[in-house]
C-alpha cells in the first residue's frame, strides 16, 4: 500500500513541476500575451542550443515516468482504489494541474481564439474572413494580434464548434488570457464529464483511469486544449445511446453534434448503422437507411446555413 501511495504522490509531483514554469510565466509576464507555444518550456530566454535540448529532455523525461506510474496504477487499480469517487478525485486534481499548463506544444488553440473573436467582436463570417484579412484593414486587438501562425486560415471547423466558441471567447472581455483560461476551463469540465460518461458505458473504474490520466489526453485535451475533446463527448453519448437506450435517434443527434464540432466523425456513421441495424431484414434496412439519409441532408442544410455570410 506505501508503494502505490508513493506513485499517486510522483504522479502529483510530475504534474506539478511541468506546471510550475507556466506559473512562474503568469506571474511575471501577468499576461499569456506574447507566449510562445514553442517556447523552450523551462522559460529560460537563452540563445543556447544546449540549455533547450535539456529543457526539452526534461519535459519528454517526466512525462515518460508519468507514463510509465500510469501504466503501472491501471495494472495495479484494484489494489490501490477501493471507491469509485476516489478515482474520481484523483483524475480531477491531476486534470485540474494539467489544465493549468500553458500550451506548449500546439498553438491551436490562440488560432480558435482569435476566428472566434473575429466572429463576436467584429461580426465577420470565419469561413471567409481570416485574422489576417482583419490586420490587414489595420484592426488588431490583443485577441487577434496574438492569433499566432494559423491567422491566414480560415475556419476549417464546424458550425457548432465556431457557435461554441463565439460564446466562450465573448466572455473575454477582450483579453487574450481570459480567453485562455476560459477555454481550459471548459475543457477541464468536459473532460470529467467524459470520465463519468466512461463509467456509466463500461461499469469499470479501469476504463475511468484509463481515459482519465492518459498522458496525452492530458496534454492534448488540456493543456493544449484541442477541440477534439467535444468531438470526444458527443461520440460518447452517441455510444452510450446506442448500447445502453438503444435509442437510434439520440445516437443520430450526438454523432450530427460530432460532426458540427469535426466533419471527421461521420467516418462513424456506417459503423453505427450496421451495429443497431444489424440483425434487421433487408426491406427494414433500406427504409432506415433513407431515413437517415434524409436526415443527414437536413443536417448539411443546416450547416450550410450556418457558413453563410453575414
Amino acid at each position: 500500500m506505501k508503494k502505490s501511495k508513493m506513485i499517486l504522490f510522483l504522479m502529483l509531483l510530475i504534474a506539478i513541476i511541468l506546471c510550475l514554469p507556466s506559473i512562474f510565466y503568469l506571474l511575471s509576464h501577468r499576461t499569456i500575451s506574447g507566449f510562445d507555444a514553442y517556447y523552450t518550456y523551462t522559460l529560460t530566454k537563452s540563445n543556447s542550443h544546449q540549455i533547450g535540448l535539456l529543457s526539452g529532455g526534461l519535459v519528454i523525461g517526466l512525462l515518460l515516468l508519468f507514463s510509465l506510474c500510469y501504466g503501472w496504477m491501471i495494472q495495479k487499480e484494484k489494489e490501490i482504489f477501493h471507491r469509485t469517487k476516489s478515482i474520481f478525485c484523483f483524475i480531477a486534481i491531476i486534470s485540474f494541474i494539467f489544465m493549468l499548463i500553458l500550451p506548449f506544444l500546439s498553438s491551436d488553440i490562440y488560432y480558435y481564439i482569435g476566428d472566434s473573436w473575429l466572429a463576436s467582436k467584429y461580426y465577420e463570417n470565419p469561413y471567409y474572413t481570416s485574422v489576417a484579412d482583419l490586420q490587414e484593414k489595420g484592426i488588431n486587438d490583443e485577441i487577434l494580434a496574438n492569433t499566432g501562425y494559423w491567422k491566414n486560415t480560415t475556419s476549417v471547423y464546424g458550425p457548432l464548434w465556431n457557435l461554441w466558441a463565439e460564446i466562450m471567447v465573448s466572455l473575454s472581455f477582450g483579453s487574450v488570457t481570459i480567453a485562455l483560461f476560459i477555454f481550459k476551463l471548459f475543457a477541464y469540465f468536459t473532460h470529467l464529464c467524459i470520465v463519468w460518461l466512461c463509467y456509466k458505458l463500461t461499469k469499470s473504474k479501469k476504463y475511468m483511469l484509463i481515459y482519465g490520466l492518459n498522458p496525452l489526453v492530458l496534454v492534448e485535451l488540456l493543456s493544449n486544449v484541442h477541440n477534439d475533446i467535444y468531438l470526444l463527448l458527443f461520440v460518447i453519448l452517441a455510444f452510450y445511446c446506442l448500447t445502453k437506450k438503444k435509442n437510434i435517434y439520440l445516437t443520430s443527434l450526438f454523432l450530427a453534434l460530432s460532426i458540427g464540432i469535426k466533419y471527421s466523425t461521420i467516418l462513424l456513421v456506417p459503423f453505427v448503422l450496421i451495429y443497431y441495424f444489424g440483425k434487421e431484414k433487408i426491406g427494414k434496412k433500406l427504409g432506415y437507411c433513407m431515413i437517415f439519409r434524409i436526415w443527414h441532408h437536413r443536417s448539411c442544410f443546416v450547416a450550410l446555413f450556418a457558413i453563410l455570410p453575414r
